[in-house]
């Protein structure tokens, strides 16, 4: 009896977790693919179509926030997290994005922007990992 018991048991929470876990929204969290500034540079100096307006479109896309009218879109603010932590790091200025910005696709000049700037050099690896993970597919 006590076997039997066990078994309706396991048997009731396999169904459960069976029955929550499926959904059709699609997830709009992302993790921080190769989370390394220069990484994330050369996957992108890789990418063929990176003006195409698919590309365009996903690189539009997953750092905003999430809107209604955008809900059903699976590339929609899947690195939002990344792009408000960015946002809110202190040592992230202007002036480093200027520094990154001028090094063009030189993936060694972008990240020797960053020395001296370990905080925002990791908040924007976790950005840019996510970015080159999310829309990889859009832009090759």
């Amino acid at each position: 009896m006590r076997s039997l018991n066990h078994l309706l048991l396991c048997l009731g929470v396999a169904v459960a977790g069976c029955a929550s876990s499926s959904s059709d929204t699609p997830s709009h969290t992302n993790g921080n693919g190769v989370n390394d500034v220069k990484l994330a540079c050369e996957a992108r100096n890789t990418w063929t179509a990176p003006t195409s307006s698919t590309c365009l479109s996903c690189l539009s896309l997953v750092s905003i926030a999430l809107c209604e009218c955008q809900e059903e879109n699976p590339l929609a603010s899947r690195c939002n997290a990344q792009a408000l932590a960015k946002r809110d790091q202190p040592d992230c200025s202007t002036e480093l994005s200027d520094c990154v910005s001028a090094c063009g696709s030189d993936c060694t000049c972008a990240d020797a922007c960053f020395n001296s700037h370990a905080a925002c050099k990791s908040a924007s690896a976790a950005l840019e990992g996510c970015v080159v993970e999310v829309c990889a597919d859009s832009c090759k």
